[in-house]
């Protein structure tokens, strides 16, 4: 059961991002976005950690969601070196990081300019990437 109530979750944030991206013309992304959930890597440990036990399945969630946004441009943790320090995200992917947001946003409520303003203190980024993110939501 906790794989087919994952599976419902992913398909309803590829359904909002669709929405979303298909609005703004980013055609291509509207198909592309977040297929890695998909994979061997991240699907079922995913699907444990939200839907059965996040205590028991901690170690593994954490491996998968290094798995994903290690793949997935549109996560500004992407954009950390080896030190940890951000590096600048180009304007496509930034594009893409508020999509997302915006997507998840249809689900849960806020804006994808609330959940930056509430997270911004967490969110590493170099400092012409937040000069445009924060222009883009009027921040």
């Amino acid at each position: 059961m906790y794989i087919l109530k994952y599976l419902l979750y992913v398909l309803e944030h590829k359904w909002n991002v669709f929405k979303v991206a298909m609005s703004k013309g980013m055609f291509f992304h509207a198909f592309t976005h977040d297929l890695s959930k998909f994979t061997k890597e991240e699907f079922i440990p995913y699907a444990k950690y939200f839907y059965k036990d996040k205590e028991k399945y901690e170690n593994e969630f954490q491996i998968a969601w290094m798995h994903h946004y290690r793949n997935n441009f549109h996560h500004w943790q992407f954009w950390l070196n080896r030190d940890g320090e951000p590096t600048e995200m180009p304007l496509k992917y930034i594009n893409q990081m508020i999509v997302d947001w915006e997507a998840m946003s249809l689900k849960f409520g806020d804006s994808a300019r609330e959940y930056y303003i509430k997270n911004k203190e967490d969110i590493k980024l170099a400092k012409n990437t937040r000069a445009v993110l924060e222009s883009k939501l009027k921040v």
